[in-house]
């Protein structure tokens, strides 16, 4: 009986450990191994670089055939190929000449013998003095060892001063064979971790996987260990290759871009670049690098700030760190719109456009004398002057670029490259990482200054519950919110309280460890169903119109995929944006399907001003300047010093608005699902406002006066300078009848100065009159067909050929005559 006892207890034992290990494994996504090793760690059973559990060897038979390993220097800096180590290269001196002349914070000291001034002392001046001097730094270089997450070691240093020295051949025969033995004992460090499964790929991994390969890329391939290390650093490095080739845009944020991994990211894609066999490879490997260094310029705002997305810091300002990298991206593409964007930067900061610890970096970087014109370098630049901002990017670029299509799905308009010219941005896309924000559908909308903003604030902590409750929620974004009582939205131990903003799955909140493309792509619509929102339709003509269509469906609670138990929300959502360059006018067209009818939406918007509105507004919580305001008005203007914009609401015809915010109720959340009772909690722990994030103090939210389970919105927006261009013109609905039997259930038709927008989904006929001549007809459709348009008694028709998606016309409609449109 004891011995029956006893075992008895060692099963619930066992079961109990065994029930722990799994939550665990599922709460924090990793494998077994990792677990345990992880739980070891943390009881001090064993030391942080150390395991109970080894773990299998990856990508042991990575195929080689298609790269080589080349002439050094293997990494970039080409003119450098073909050196005799016993002059100073022509190219660096033109460039050390050119820094101190701009006085831009290059200040070599020789000798030295840290390694980032003797690499320049030696360049500038080879000799066997400053050439031992260079190898003793090389032998002694302090690796500062990498960790999963958060710090990623500083190899990649080492590897561009092992890359620079070999092109000298100069080097002696013993220091090569002591750089050797550090080159395999750096790479085994981080091969070791990526082996692991703590490094989520759109992350850590991606950093330990460029800095690994860099290793490996200088390394000698002699032996059997080295060519199996390398062929597992390659493996590694090229599912970071997919993972960017995918996203283009760096997917967390550009602050986790620029500040921890860009340069050393942009490096490890020219030396794989470098190492193509392949004509074909190599030119594919180049224009990802040269997507990269686009989205640097497009995403940058006419005030020359970086439009952030994810959880972002102050480095948005292009200060310290964007300008090395696009040096970088500049000397390996040799492409002039990065030369300008660079020289732009160096206009706006000066000196400061490199941070001083990486000014050693300067001659090997900035090849300013191959982006001037001779007339330039006649007559000198004057420094830190913002007059032109991105002007010289006009002749360079299209006002319109999509990233990631497919992926990240991120879109930037611009009605021109000037300081006054409107600027868009929009993203729709997946799911890749724990820094990125649930804001499929979000926009935000500049003119001169910002008119819709990003009310998001991140402090640096990842575990905030400022962040989790409120920052990377659908609720800070410019999309929509579909309200379901009671919402599970948390299923992590760490959050304990369960924010229900009506807003999108939360998927990766916190944490994640995504090891490979493969695993992602399988997780699309299994497991974590990283999948979110799908491209539907995108298309630009010059000077005419941009318009872009998603699903983003996938980003809820769905019949497709619903998480935490909870009941499915949405059967359908769509958002449709389409920007008219002639008339600056932004439309944006939404159509949801909810599972329930009483499942309440909101278009949401955020402005830095508290907006006006046509109608008044009641004040239900707090005062009229902080507080919860309503209103039934469908007009609201929002000035911001010398800019306006005008919203006008086309649909639904009759909405109810809350006016959320000022300096306290701006936190202001519904946290049951549930806005009958304005019940909601002010969610400001940890908020801290910087100067580098937009100061966004109010929140629209519009919803239908009368909820149904399916809502149309079309809402046309107008930014405007109010010193150089008209105000607004008013909207005018447009009367119209159906000529069918079939009822008509909303109202589809309405007219913005010389723009008419319909949605026409559920209409077969129906006419109108014009209030003034039409220049541009915008149709949204979720079929093709094929319409009649006729004037006057049905004469003169001609047939109209409508897409799956958004049709936009330019053929003149007159006014003062009734127009009929029949399915043909």
């Amino acid at each position: 009986m004891k011995i029956f006892r006893v075992l008895t207890m060692l099963l619930i034992g066992c079961g109990i450990v065994a029930a722990l290990t799994l939550f665990g494994m599922r709460e924090y996504q990793v494998s077994f191994s990792t677990f345990v090793n992880k739980v070891a760690q943390r009881l001090s059973l064993i030391s942080d670089d150390q395991v109970i559990i080894h773990y299998d060897k990856k990508y042991q038979k990575t195929p080689m055939h298609h790269v080589s390993s080349g002439d050094f220097p293997r990494l970039f800096l080409n003119p450098l190929r073909g050196w005799n180590g016993l002059e100073s290269p022509l190219f660096y001196q033109q460039r050390v000449d050119f820094l101190t002349q701009a006085n831009l914070g290059f200040k070599p000291n020789c000798p030295n013998t840290t390694l980032s001034t003797a690499l320049h002392c030696y360049l500038i001046k080879p000799n066997t003095k400053s050439q031992i001097a260079l190898e003793t730094s090389l032998i002694n270089f302090k690796f500062l060892k990498p960790q999963h997450s958060n710090f990623y070691g500083n190899a990649w240093m080492f590897a561009l001063g092992v890359d620079i020295s070999m092109a000298s051949g100069k080097i002696r025969h013993k220091t090569k064979q002591k750089l050797q033995f550090r080159l395999e004992s750096m790479l085994s460090e981080y091969l070791t971790l990526l082996d692991q499964d703590s490094a989520g790929l759109w992350h850590g991994r991606t950093n330990l996987g460029a800095q690994a390969f860099l290793l490996a890329t200088v390394m000698d391939k002699t032996t059997q260990k080295q060519i199996n290390y390398y062929r597992r650093a390659l493996g590694h490095f090229e599912q970071v290759y997919q993972a960017i080739e995918a996203t283009e845009v760096w997917p967390e944020s550009y602050n986790y871009w620029i500040n921890s991994r860009g340069l050393e990211v942009v490096l490890a894609l020219s030396a794989y670049k470098n190492a193509l066999v392949e004509p074909v490879a190599q030119q594919k490997a180049l224009a990802l690098i040269k997507r990269i260094g686009l989205w640097h310029i497009y995403l940058t705002r006419p005030d020359f700030k970086i439009e952030g997305w994810g959880d972002e810091g102050p480095r948005v300002d292009l200060k310290d760190e964007t300008a090395r990298v696009i040096d970088l991206i500049a000397q390996v593409t040799k492409q002039p719109e990065f030369f300008e964007f660079s020289r732009v930067i160096r206009r706006h900061y000066a000196h400061e456009s490199y941070f001083v610890g990486y000014r050693w970096m300067l001659p090997l970087l900035y090849s300013a004398p191959e982006h001037q014109t001779s007339k330039q370098r006649r007559k000198k630049q004057p420094i830190n002057t913002t007059s032109e901002r991105l002007s010289p990017m006009k002749p360079l670029l299209a006002p319109v670029e999509l990233f990631g299509r497919g992926f990240v799905n991120q879109l930037i308009v611009r009605s021109g490259w000037a300081d006054n010219d409107t600027f868009i941005s929009y993203r729709a896309g997946h799911i890749f990482s724990h820094h990125q924000h649930y804001d499929a559908g979000h926009f935000t909308l500049f003119k001169g200054v910002p008119l819709i903003v990003n009310h998001a604030k991140y402090n640096g902590n990842v575990h905030s519950p400022y962040r989790f409750n409120y920052a990377i929620r659908t609720v800070a974004k410019n999309t929509l919110l579909i309200q379901q009582p009671n919402e599970r939205t948390v299923n992590n131990k760490r959050y304990s309280e369960n924010v229900a903003d009506g807003g999108q799955r939360l998927v990766l909140p916190s944490g994640n460890a995504i090891e490979s493309f493969t695993q992602w792509q399988e997780n699309l619509s299994d497991g974590p169903h990283y999948g979110a929102a799908t491209l539907l339709d995108y298309q630009y003509e010059k000077d005419k119109f941009t318009a872009i269509g998603s699903d983003i469906t996938a980003a809820y609670n769905s019949t497709r995929f619903s998480a935490f138990g909870n009941k499915a929300k949405v059967k359908k959502v769509t958002r449709e944006l389409v920007y008219l360059d002639e008339h600056d006018l932004l439309l944006m067209h939404d159509k949801i399907l909810t599972t329930e009818p009483e499942y309440k939406t909101k278009w949401l918007s955020h402005f830095v001003n508290k907006p006006s509105s046509s109608s008044p507004y009641n004040v239900v919580q707090g005062t009229d300047e902080d507080g919860i305001l309503t209103t039934l008005s469908r007009q609201f203007i929002v000035d911001n010093q010398g800019s306006r914009l005008t919203l006008d609401v086309l649909v639904p015809s009759n909405t109810h608005a809350h006016l959320i915010g000022g300096k306290t109720f701006q936190h202001y959340v519904e946290t049951d699902g549930n806005d009958t009772e304005l019940n909601g909690q002010l969610i400001e722990q940890d908020f801290d406002d910087k100067p580098w994030f937009d100061t966004g103090q109010w929140r629209l939210e519009l919803s239908p006066l009368n909820q149904t389970g399916k809502t149309h919105y079309l809402v046309a927006m107008q930014p405007r300078i109010l010193a150089k261009e008209k105000i607004a013109a008013k909207v005018n609905p447009i009367q119209f009848h159906n000529l069918s039997t079939r009822p008509l259930t909303h109202q589809p038709l309405n007219q913005v100065g010389k723009v008419l927008s319909m949605c026409i989904d559920e209409v077969d006929a129906f006419s109108f009159e014009l209030s003034q001549e039409v220049q541009t007809l915008v149709i949204f459709s979720e079929t093709a067909k094929q319409l009649r348009l006729s004037r006057g008694h049905k004469k003169n028709s001609m047939s109209i050929d409508v897409k799956k998606g958004i049709t936009v016309l330019t053929s003149p409609l007159a006014s003062k005559t009734p127009w009929y449109i029949t399915k043909v």
